[in-house]
């Protein structure tokens, strides 16, 4: 089976720190990673039109790995709990995400 990458951009909110941001995506990361993901990378700026946006790209081994982590989102109680403090109190935007499927050419 070929990897699956979800590709995510995260834009502070207003009024949030560059360092406030940056340490809820390390949260995010965590979170992901212990659900699963094999590999979360964060890339800055978005394609040089926004140096306060960043790019996340969530790594899944499989498709039964990537299927898993999206199951726990919607039954498992990580996610959830995880969602309730993020969302009282909220540092991103999260936008513009994408799935794709590696395959070979």
């Amino acid at each position: 089976m070929s990897r699956v990458l979800e590709v995510w951009s995260a834009e502070p909110m207003q009024g949030v720190s560059d360092e406030d941001a940056r340490t809820r995506l390390g949260e995010i990361k965590k979170l992901i990673l212990s659900l699963g993901a094999s590999e979360v990378l964060f890339l800055d700026g978005w394609f040089g039109k926004n140096d306060s946006m960043f790019t996340m790209v969530i790594t899944f081994e499989n498709a039964a790995s990537f299927g898993a982590i999206h199951g726990d989102m919607q039954d498992g109680t990580a996610w959830k709990n995880a969602m309730k403090t993020f969302q009282a109190s909220p540092k991103l935007n999260l936008t513009f995400g994408s799935t794709y499927f590696e395959t070979d050419i």
